[in-house]
C-alpha cells in the first residue's frame, strides 16, 4: 500500500495542455478532421490571398490569434466536460450552411463563400457533436476566422469609394477651419501648386480590416457585460474612419507647408501609424468610460 501510494505521487503530472484538450470529445476531434480533408482544397487560394494582398496579411496571425482564444476558453473551463455531449440542432444547421457555401462557392467560383463555409462547419461541427456546453465558449474563437476572409471585391470597393470621399471631405472641413486654402473636387484635395488624390489605398480599407480584427478581440477580453462590449466593438469602425480622416489631413497639411516630398516615401507610410493611434487611443477611452458608467 505504501509503495503504491509512493510510486503515485511520483508519477508526472499530466501537463495542462493535456486537460485543456481532453475537454474536447474523440468523436469531434474525428470531425474537425473530415472538415480540414474537405475543404483542403480552399487553404491554397486562402493563403495565397494572405501573401499577395496586404490588405489582408494580418491573416497569418488570425488563426494563431482563434488557437490562443480557445485554448483560453478551455483552460479557464469554459466548457463543461459534463454538458459537452449535449446534441443541439443548431450545429445541424450550421454545418448545412457551411456545406451548402462549399458548394455553391465551389459552382460560382466565389472565394468568400467557400471559406466562409469552412468557418461554419467547423462551428457547426462543435454544436453538433459537443453541444452548447462546448460550443458556446468556441463560438467567438472560431468565428474570430472570419477576419481573415478576404471580403469580396463588390464589397470592398462598396466600402471604399465612400471612405475615400469621407477622408477627402473631412480632411477639407479640418483643414479650412485650420487656415489652409484647399479645395476638394471630388477626392482630389486642391493646394496652390499641388493636387493631392484620396486614392483607393488611401481609403483606410487595409487598416480598417486590421483594426475590426483588434476591436474584436479587445472587446472579447474586456470584463463586463456582452452588450458593454459589444458597444466597445462597435465603436472601432467609426475610430478607424476618424483616424484614417486624421491621417489625411496631416498629410495635406505636411504637404502644404513642406511640400509633394511629405506624401511620398517612408514619410507618407508612417502617417499611417495615425489611424492605429487615433483608433486604440479612442478604443481605451471608451473602455474606460463604459466601466465607469457601469
Amino acid at each position: 500500500m505504501v509503495e503504491s501510494q509512493v510510486l503515485e505521487q511520483s508519477g508526472s503530472p499530466r501537463p495542462v495542455w493535456a486537460s485543456w484538450l481532453g475537454r474536447v470529445p474523440r468523436d469531434l476531434w474525428i470531425a474537425w478532421g473530415a472538415t480540414a480533408v474537405v475543404f483542403f482544397p480552399i487553404f491554397r487560394g486562402w493563403i495565397r490571398d494572405w501573401i499577395v494582398d496586404p490588405n489582408y496579411s494580418q491573416g497569418f496571425l488570425i488563426p494563431l490569434i482563434s488557437v490562443f482564444l480557445a485554448a483560453r476558453a478551455l483552460g479557464r473551463g469554459e466548457a463543461a466536460p459534463e454538458a459537452r455531449v449535449e446534441f443541439s440542432s443548431l450545429g445541424a444547421v450550421l454545418v448545412a450552411l457551411g456545406v451548402l457555401g462549399y458548394l455553391f462557392g465551389t459552382a460560382g467560383s466565389e472565394a468568400f463563400t467557400t471559406r466562409a463555409g469552412f468557418v461554419l462547419t467547423w462551428l457547426g461541427a462543435v454544436w453538433w457533436i459537443a453541444g452548447p456546453g462546448l460550443g458556446r465558449p468556441l463560438a467567438v474563437p472560431t468565428l474570430f476566422l472570419f477576419f481573415s476572409i478576404p471580403v469580396p471585391a463588390v464589397l470592398y470597393y462598396n466600402v471604399a469609394v465612400p471612405l475615400q470621399t469621407f477622408a477627402a471631405a473631412a480632411a477639407t472641413f479640418v483643414l479650412r477651419g485650420a487656415g489652409v486654402p484647399v479645395a476638394r473636387d471630388g477626392n482630389t484635395l486642391l493646394l496652390p501648386g499641388a493636387a493631392l488624390e484620396v486614392a483607393d489605398a488611401c481609403s483606410g480599407i487595409r487598416s480598417l480590416t486590421v483594426l475590426l480584427a483588434l476591436g474584436a478581440l479587445w472587446a472579447y477580453l474586456e470584463r463586463g457585460r456582452a452588450a458593454r462590449r459589444a458597444l466597445l466593438f462597435a465603436s472601432t469602425l467609426p475610430l478607424a474612419v476618424l483616424g484614417n480622416a486624421v491621417r489625411v489631413s496631416v498629410t495635406v497639411l505636411g504637404v502644404y507647408v513642406f511640400g509633394p516630398w511629405f506624401a511620398e516615401g517612408a514619410i507618407h507610410e508612417a502617417t499611417g501609424l495615425l489611424v492605429f493611434l487615433v483608433t486604440l487611443g479612442g478604443l481605451l477611452l471608451v473602455s474606460r468610460m463604459l466601466r465607469t458608467s457601469a
